[in-house]
């Protein structure tokens, strides 16, 4: 009786034991498809959507244009037209009277002008609203060369040193390059060359639109300077190469895309022109694209002509 006892409580021992072991691998296997599935959605890829915007009229093309998304720059009274105010710039103090107001589509461009002109001088400033910062700085004397005289010409190394010292008024110059350099000239008052020299951050090798714009003539005083999201992009994080390579086959695509109902009238070939990383009025990253289009006619003399259009991505 006592044998047949511990047989049954044997037999009990092991079904419990059986049964553990079951559970226990039940819920590893549960864990390791919740981990499969989590990971797999975190290595997803990416998709992105290229959306057209600065949709013209004048397009000539017939092509499938479309405004994917609005984004404009719009005007507007923010004070009565004429009221003065002092403006402090780089130092020297000016009373000058509001224009208009200016929203851009980009991040904190929400701009007050104010202008006036004399005999002597033309001025405009834009001051920004959200920052207070004097974002664009007209300086014009008409009679520039008079007050020159004898004067000596700058190179334009030290001209550049000149753009870079007011830029250092409002940012950390070394996270900015170079960009670009340009020389122009203006013949009001007799004929003077200047350098303009466009500053930018650049993150991931991508030009972003935190830039300045800064002109200076060739006796080494300012005309004017342009602040675009100045700043503005400080910690933002770029699109790595592998997802502005997908960025840009959906580019690809989305002209193509465009352009599909006039293949067999036109010949075409593409470009992209200008690209840059952009933060923009509500605060989302995106990379925006220039592309320039030329058409030429397959079944006709006539000329072929160029069409430029405008992509964002949204990041």
């Amino acid at each position: 009786m006592k044998k047949f006892i511990c047989l049954i409580l044997l037999i009990s021992m092991l079904v419990l034991l059986v049964s553990c072991n079951e559970n226990t691998e039940f819920t590893q296997d549960d864990a390791t498809e919740e981990n499969t599935v989590s990971n797999q959605n975190e290595d997803k890829a990416k998709t992105y959507t290229a959306l057209e915007f600065g949709v013209y009229e004048s397009y000539l093309s017939g092509a499938n244009h479309k405004e994917d998304v609005k984004l404009s720059k719009t005007s507007y009274s923010a004070m009565a037209r004429g009221t003065s105010k002092n403006i402090n710039v780089l130092g020297t103090e000016y009373n000058i009277k509001y224009d208009e107001s200016k929203k851009g589509y980009y991040y904190n461009q929400n701009i007050d002008y104010f202008e006036d002109t004399t005999k002597e001088y033309g001025y405009e400033f834009g001051i920004n609203q959200n920052t207070g910062r004097v974002d664009k700085c007209l300086l014009f004397h008409n009679n520039y060369l008079e007050t020159k005289d004898t004067s000596p010409k700058l190179p334009e190394e030290e001209c550049k040193n000149l753009a870079v010292k007011i830029l250092g008024q409002y940012v950390n110059v070394d996270e900015y390059n170079l960009q670009n350099t340009q020389k122009s000239f203006y013949t009001t008052g007799g004929r003077y060359e200047t350098y303009i020299f466009t500053f930018a951050r650049i993150i991931n090798d991508i030009e972003t639109k935190d830039q300045a714009y800064i002109e200076i003539t060739e006796y080494g005083d300012l005309i004017q300077y342009i602040f675009t999201c100045l700043g503005e992009m400080k910690d933002a994080v770029a699109p790595n190469a592998d997802e502005i390579s997908a960025i840009e086959k959906c580019v690809d695509e989305k002209v193509k895309s465009i352009y599909a109902n006039v293949t067999e009238k036109y010949s075409i070939e593409y470009e992209i022109r200008e690209k840059y990383f952009v933060k923009l009025e509500d605060g989302k990253y995106a990379m925006e694209y220039v592309v320039d289009v030329d058409l030429t006619p397959e079944k006709s003399e006539e000329y072929g002509f160029s069409e430029k259009i405008s992509l964002l991505v949204y990041v």
